[in-house]
């Protein structure tokens, strides 16, 4: 009995490495059946109103479920995968957040830019290439300036989802 409680606290699958871990005491398919419900039960914060969110989009499949915010304007949310799994006295839920497709180009363009700066030498390059990434710092701080209370709001829904009676 012992032994089957410690390998189940040891036990770590690779999707949930770097992942925040939420336990539970009811049973996964309750815990799925309250995110799945999430997307139609919550209000808006007003704090995330000034970033234009609408609402909330809620994904599952299976075990599985991804969130996030709804913008009128288009901008971009960070994404919350997670999934639910069994364990021996209720569920454990496993969430880590995503950056979409735009974070990925801004965090490969500005070495990018950076190489092609120094290669430039003085050359009107060096100048579009700084400026390049001026441009794109910038960008990256109005995105993580919105995106920390979108993912502590997200982290609370989902804290609620695992405590939540049926």
């Amino acid at each position: 009995m012992l032994t089957r409680a410690l390998s189940s606290l040891l036990y770590s699958d690779w999707r949930e490495f770097g992942a925040i871990r939420i336990l539970s005491p009811l049973k996964p398919d309750v815990v799925i059946d309250n995110v799945r419900r999430t997307d139609h039960d919550v209000i808006v914060p007003e704090e995330l109103k000034e970033f234009g969110v609408t609402g909330l989009g809620a994904e599952v499949k299976g075990s599985r479920f991804e969130m996030h915010w709804i913008a009128e304007s288009g901008f971009a949310s960070p994404r919350m995968r997670g999934s639910v799994s069994a364990v021996e006295n209720g569920s454990r839920i496993a969430v880590r957040f995503n950056g979409g497709p735009i974070d990925g180009l801004l965090t490969a363009s500005l070495p990018l830019m950076a190489i092609a700066g120094m290669l430039a030498g003085r050359s009107p390059w060096y100048w579009v290439a700084l400026g390049g990434i001026s441009v794109g710092l910038l960008v990256m701080s109005q995105r993580n300036r919105s995106a920390h209370p979108m993912r502590e709001r997200l982290i609370q829904l989902i804290s609620i989802a695992a405590k939540a009676p049926h």
